[in-house]
């Protein structure tokens, strides 16, 4: 893995800067129109896969808001647009693609980029945003699994929204309530997404890590494990024998339909918000990890750690 920290000028510069960063790592430009959308195809840590993902700029300057739409795809087409792309997140019956809310000022920002997948954090004002595009790493062989794509994001509201919006519908993809695309019926009771899964079904389905009353048992019951259940990632501490934080996997699962659990998030922890605060660093071993916020929220339950290596 491939580590950038730097400061960008504004929403996209940041992704220039990803552009760059991401090009140097496994990954080529599909589609770059010089600013605001860029598409492209990671090889994967033997070199020899096809990952598609996709970022795209959207502005209302008079509404000062500045975002990112995020994307992931099954395959390219040059005549097609961002949003019709093979097997894109608006392909499914209800479209919800992810969003990070950034701002057109000097935004700080920490990439962590192999050829499988990209970790975007970015500071706006004293909030922090979090991506995640690419593969996890799933349990099953690819026989089974070929394709394992997760883009998250910190929201899904249809431009509008900015970074100062105080709301649960504002949230890290890896802390509150996560969904996408699976059906209509479930699109329309998921009504806060965050992030989409590709799963080893062919369609884009939603996945929550906190559980709300108002959902029904079925589509509440997909989810990232540890903070989905019931908040009770939010009583974890440090270790009591030397202090030191624990690192958990983000799994991602079912448990309804059917009983699936797909593999862990790469690179991505839940770590303890316990004496703990943004953008500390944990180290364990010979490997530091960046500590998140979830956007706005400090409490216990609300932090995630970045492995930056």
């Amino acid at each position: 893995m491939a580590v950038s920290i730097g400061t960008a000028t504004d929403y996209l510069d940041l992704l220039d800067r990803l552009r760059t960063f991401m090009l140097a790592n496994g990954w080529a430009s599909l589609r770059f129109d010089g600013g605001s959308e860029f598409i492209a195809q990671g090889e994967g840590l033997g070199g020899t896969d096809e990952i598609f993902v996709g970022i795209k700029g959207e502005e209302d300057t008079g509404a000062d808001w500045f975002n990112w739409q995020l994307n992931g795809m099954t395959g390219f087409e040059a005549g097609q647009a961002f949003a019709a792309q093979p097997g894109n997140i608006g392909y499914s019956a209800a479209p919800h693609f992810p969003r990070l809310h950034l701002w057109n000022s000097a935004i700080p920002y920490w990439f962590v980029v192999n050829p499988r997948r990209i970790i975007v954090v970015a500071k706006i004002s004293t909030i922090y945003q979090l991506g995640y595009l690419g593969w996890i790493n799933p349990y099953l062989p690819a026989t089974n699994m070929p394709y394992p794509l997760l883009i998250a994001g910190t929201s899904t509201a249809s431009n509008g929204s900015r970074w100062s919006t105080v709301h649960d519908t504002h949230s890290l993809g890896v802390m509150q309530p996560v969904c996408v695309n699976g059906s209509t019926t479930e699109a329309t009771i998921l009504t806060n997404p965050r992030s989409s899964a590709r799963f080893w079904f062919g369609e884009w389905h939603g996945i929550q890590n906190y559980f709300n009353g108002s959902l029904s048992y079925g589509t509440s019951m997909k989810a990232l494990w540890p903070y989905c259940r019931s908040g009770r990632s939010a009583f974890m501490r440090t270790n009591p024998l030397d202090g030191g934080y624990l690192l958990t996997p983000v799994i991602a699962h079912f448990t309804s339909p059917y009983r699936y659990v797909f593999g862990e998030l790469d690179g991505l922890f839940h770590v303890s918000g316990f004496s703990n605060a943004v953008e500390n660093i944990v180290t364990v071993g010979a490997d530091d990890y960046l500590v998140v916020q979830n956007v706005y929220r400090n409490t216990i339950g609300d932090y995630c750690a970045v492995k930056l290596a």
